[in-house]
């Protein structure tokens, strides 16, 4: 049950950021993110098994990724979803006309959403598209607003507790003008716990400067060179979530999935894979931050894998700087 949260031109030094869990079976072959020889430009991990990716950056300026929907199962003979996610990111065509040929070839795959944002043309743009109908019946790609978004194994947005829990933190984590707080969203995307309750949630926009989050209750820091271990992370619930057709909604996951951390029962079960921070500054440097987790009760593997300036810078928040 991967889990993104994406900020669209909601700080003045950091237009772009992403929060990533990628969840799967802990066994499937993958190798972590680098850049792939047979693609120019492009960053990311790769799925060693169908060749594919669920993130890959492509250095012109675009970042493209993936999850599963369950609503439309898989059949025998169906394409990898991966190549969708290789083939957004390296096309050179603009990101509405990019979605348009990949929805034509929507029915060689089992559902998905794929997300793509964009900064090659200055002010950041962020799209999703999906091979599962909507309300109206058909598959079509929409734009996102500036805000503070997610994005999970349903549609853009749906309220589930552990989507919240990653919105108010990316939310309460661009509120000032400091050092972005990578220690404070590691460890919310490693928490195993839940503490958002249903009642909580208030559907209307998305998130935005008047109704970013509180922090719950403050944190210490992680020590410079360590990396928080999954643990309780506390915010609260961001206010403001899009509202989703109750006919379209998925039944919020149970148990373990619940938590934005799926901790596997064993070391090749289901569970969170990678967990990734990726941020885009307003002079175009891209830092990619990823952590491999082999078990829940083992300490994930860091690397900084790239830190780089690509395609065209994008342009800064035009609100004022964050309180």
């Amino acid at each position: 049950m991967c889990l993104i949260a994406f900020a669209l031109s909601r700080h003045p030094r950091w237009p772009v950021v992403v929060l990533a869990n990628r969840d799967e079976w802990l066994g499937r072959p993958s190798a972590a993110a680098a850049w792939w020889p047979d693609r120019e430009g492009c960053f990311g991990g790769r799925d060693l098994e169908a060749g594919g990716s669920w993130m890959l950056l492509q250095r012109a300026g675009r970042l493209a990724m993936l999850t599963n929907d369950p609503r439309l199962a898989r059949e025998p003979g169906q394409r990898s979803r991966g190549e969708l996610v290789v083939a957004l990111a390296n096309d050179p065509d603009p990101i509405e006309a990019a979605f348009a040929k990949l929805l034509d070839t929507d029915a060689r795959y089992a559902g998905f959403q794929l997300l793509g944002i964009d900064w090659r043309e200055g002010e950041p743009r962020a799209m999703v598209a999906s091979n599962v109908p909507d309300t109206t019946g058909t598959s079509r790609p929409f734009s996102f607003a500036a805000g503070v978004h997610t994005l999970t194994n349903a549609p853009p947005d749906t309220p589930w507790r552990k989507a919240l829990l990653l919105q108010g933190a990316l939310a309460d984590g661009l509120r000032n003008d400091g050092a972005l707080p990578v220690a404070d969203w590691l460890a919310t995307l490693s928490s195993t716990q839940l503490p958002v309750h249903r009642g909580d949630v208030r559907s209307a926009g998305h998130v935005d400067d008047r109704t970013l989050p509180e922090s719950a209750e403050a944190r210490s820091p992680t020590p410079a060179g360590t990396v928080a271990a999954p643990g309780p992370a506390r915010h609260k619930a961001a206010a403001d979530i899009r509202r989703v057709p109750d006919a379209f909604q998925l039944p919020e996951p149970a148990g373990a999935l619940m938590s934005p951390f799926v901790a596997a029962a064993e070391p090749s079960g289901y569970g969170t894979r990678v967990s990734s921070i990726v941020t885009v500054a307003d002079d175009g440097l891209v830092r990619f931050d990823e952590w491999h987790w082999a078990a829940a009760a083992s300490p994930p593997r860091w690397t900084r894998r790239i830190a780089t300036r690509v395609g065209s810078p994008p342009a800064a928040a035009s609100h004022a700087s964050p309180r």
